[in-house]
């Protein structure tokens, strides 16, 4: 006996649907009430009882549910307009994506890039599934690093790895949406955890795919090696009177920020923020101390990149010993 709770038409902004089958026919109709017929199920064991449970929440338009299933297998259709993320919650799951296969356990992840057909036999497991449109998680993606992206899909890869902190919080994520959205839900309050759960799901989701986004996380990137700081080192001198963004400069340079502050604290003693200020204080103090080249501490501390002069004052004097009124009276004495 098949049974969906999905509200049929209903335009609020999160739906929630629950599913109990027995039957591989029942099962799929029921679930492509959901997904919109892109399912196909059978049987494994023709001699073993087969059973589903099924448990989803719409959020707007991000699809995130948890499949419990025995005796099952369950076929996707290349689907060219959506990421699916399949995170293992307990019991036995195998894959076929394309032709290579996998078996998903412990705290793995399959991904389903667009276009690709993909084969989950599950004897006897549980799993989350999130269903992202293509076109949404691209536009999340670029707003947050800032800027447009190429086509990001050719680097998603089908197994994200178990070891990867953002993985492990983009899983546990999906498991405390839908933990919140029912609970709420049930209450009629199911909105109030969906706005919040959508975003954050979206920039796990993001992150976890597109290794660029990752970086903006402070994923682990390749080696942050000496020539990579150096060069870090060089456009900060460079540009120091200039608005330096290091979080750009350490995506340009292909590694996280993290791993840049990192090596550049332990290969030259101190963080790039603090060598920007160095730099900015030492072309502040090179004006100060030199007649005729600065006719106020104000135009010292424009020319050098600052925009908060008592800031500007603070760290001086932190530095130099002496406000930088006094350094500037000392030269127009002499």
């Amino acid at each position: 006996m098949a049974s969906s709770t999905w509200p049929n038409g209903a335009r609020a902004y999160v739906q929630t649907s629950s599913i109990s089958a027995t039957g591989a026919r029942e099962a799929e109709e029921a679930l492509n009430r959901v997904y919109g017929n892109k399912l196909l199920l059978n049987t494994l064991d023709k001699t073993k009882r087969t059973n589903l449970k099924f448990s989803g929440a719409l959020l707007k338009d991000v699809l995130i549910g948890q499949f419990t299933s025995t005796n099952l297998a369950l076929q996707r259709q290349a689907e060219k307009d959506t990421v699916t993320i399949l995170s293992h919650v307990r019991g036995r799951t195998k894959f076929s994506v394309d032709s290579p296969q996998y078996e998903l356990r412990d705290s793995g992840a399959v991904v389903l890039r667009p276009n690709i057909r993909a084969t989950l036999a599950c004897p006897n497991g549980s799993i989350n599934s999130l269903v992202i449109p293509r076109m949404l998680i691209r536009n999340h993606a670029e707003n947050l690093v800032g800027n447009s992206l190429p086509d990001l899909f050719g680097e998603i890869k089908a197994i994200l790895p178990s070891e990867s902190r953002l993985c492990g919080e983009l899983r546990k994520q999906m498991k405390f949406t839908l933990y919140s959205v029912f609970g709420l839900d049930s209450i009629g309050s199911g909105a109030l955890a969906a706005t919040g759960n959508r975003e954050l799901l979206l920039s796990f989701a993001a992150a976890c795919l597109f290794p660029m986004v990752g970086r903006q996380f402070g994923e682990d990137a390749p080696d942050c090696g000496h020539y990579v700081v150096r060069r870090a080192r060089e456009y900060i001198k460079a540009h120091a009177t200039e608005p330096v963004n290091l979080a750009e400069l350490a995506r340009d340079l292909g590694v996280s920020m993290r791993s840049l502050q990192l090596k550049f604290k332990k290969c030259f003693g101190l963080s790039p923020r603090d060598y920007l200020m160095d730099c900015r204080l030492d072309i502040a103090h090179g004006l100060l101390s030199s007649e005729g080249l600065c006719p106020s501490v104000t135009h010292a501390a424009m020319a050098a990149g600052f925009s908060d002069l008592s800031h500007f004052s603070i760290k001086y004097r932190e530095r130099f010993g002496q406000p930088p009124s006094d350094a500037l009276r000392s030269v127009n004495r002499t």
